[in-house]
């Protein structure tokens, strides 16, 4: 063999190590662009798996959150339902001391007028005709309640004496009004 033909050979085989050598480094570049994926890969989903985790822990949080609100509103509304049931309690009672206060007054005004000097006087009648109160022409509701009236004429409000003296404030009006209509009846008498 010639020398030109080792030198012919000699081209070939770099030609065709040529031709071979970029398909290495092709598959080298291929085997890094697949490592360098799949650690973007691997580092988006454990960036993914953390905002998740995040996510649950905040969502947990605000559950947490609306959980103990439910819980107070739930007392709120079970201690407002007790005041209403109490509210509901007072106002029964003092509707029936209204009642009790009228029945007291129409009793009052509907009992027959005994004469004075008359011997067969009842108690009350004598009760009320042996009272000083009586004598000065005072209504016995004024005699009663001596006290709101007292406070009445001082110029006190009818919600003030009604603090004061642990009443309704219709209550107070009523007694206020029914003694004003007594004193009305006495003096066209």
């Amino acid at each position: 063999m010639e020398a030109w033909h080792y030198i012919v050979v000699l081209g070939l085989l770099c030609i065709v190590y040529a031709a071979l050598l970029p398909r290495r480094s092709n598959a080298e570049q291929t085997q890094e662009i697949s490592r360098q994926l799949e650690g973007s890969l691997d580092a988006f989903a454990a960036e993914l798996e953390d905002s998740n985790s995040k996510l649950v822990e905040a969502m947990t949080e605000i559950k947490r959150t609306q959980d103990a609100r439910m819980n107070e509103l739930r007392e709120r509304l079970a201690l407002q339902e007790q005041r209403t049931i109490e509210t509901e309690r007072e106002l029964r009672k003092a509707e029936e001391r209204l009642a009790e206060v009228e029945r007291r007054f129409l009793s009052i005004s509907t009992a027959p007028t005994l004469p004075a000097a008359s011997a067969d006087e009842t108690k009350t009648g004598a009760a009320f005709s042996a009272s000083p109160a009586a004598k000065e022409g005072h209504s016995p509701m004024r005699t009663r309640y001596a006290e709101l009236f007292a406070l009445y004429e001082s110029g006190k409000s009818i919600e003030a004496i009604a603090k004061k003296l642990g009443m309704n404030k219709g209550e107070v009006q009523l007694i206020v009004t029914l003694a004003g209509q007594e004193e009305q009846a006495g003096v066209q008498k």
